[in-house]
């Protein structure tokens, strides 16, 4: 009888070519394949965001030639009432105006010069700070989103 070398070699390939994919598949879903795992990553930053105690429910970006306008939409999801006393894009003031807001509640901010952050349909990245008070302690609290960037398109 001959000896079956090739088999072994074969088998070898397909148990190799199964991991391969199944590595591929993660790494797609993990966001490290950037044109295959984006779309993930984006959903979930979105979740996060809505989901955070000063949740961040909608934001745009809009490039209208001068200078780009932001829009925020921010929930309170704690259990008690908030007031926002300042919003920052990186370095970017976005809002300074002490803002009350009921717990569920959401309050939109809005700033029609923050300069120049991007051009019409080019991502963008930004860091968020979020200033605000707790009214039953009257502590002042920051939060920045546990290093998590605000990321979008730039609107025209």
């Amino acid at each position: 009888m001959f000896p079956k070398r090739g088999q072994t070699a074969t088998e070898y390939m397909i148990v190799l070519s199964i991991v391969l994919v199944i590595a591929l598949i993660v790494a797609a879903i993990m966001g490290g394949l950037p044109s295959i795992g984006g779309a993930s990553r984006t959903r979930s930053n979105e979740a996060y965001w809505q989901s955070a105690e000063i949740g961040v429910v909608s934001w745009s970006i809009e490039n209208d030639g001068a200078a780009d306008n932001a829009y925020l939409q921010i929930q309170n999801n704690l259990a008690e009432i908030i007031t926002i006393d300042t919003i920052y894009f990186d370095s970017i003031t976005i809002s300074t105006t002490d803002t009350v807001i009921a717990p569920g509640e959401m309050k939109e901010f809005t700033d029609s010069d923050i300069g120049d952050v991007c051009d019409a349909r080019e991502t963008y990245s930004l860091y968020i700070n979020i200033t605000y008070i707790r009214d039953k302690s009257g502590d002042t609290y920051y939060f920045d989103g546990n290093g998590r960037k605000l990321e979008g398109t730039c609107a025209e």
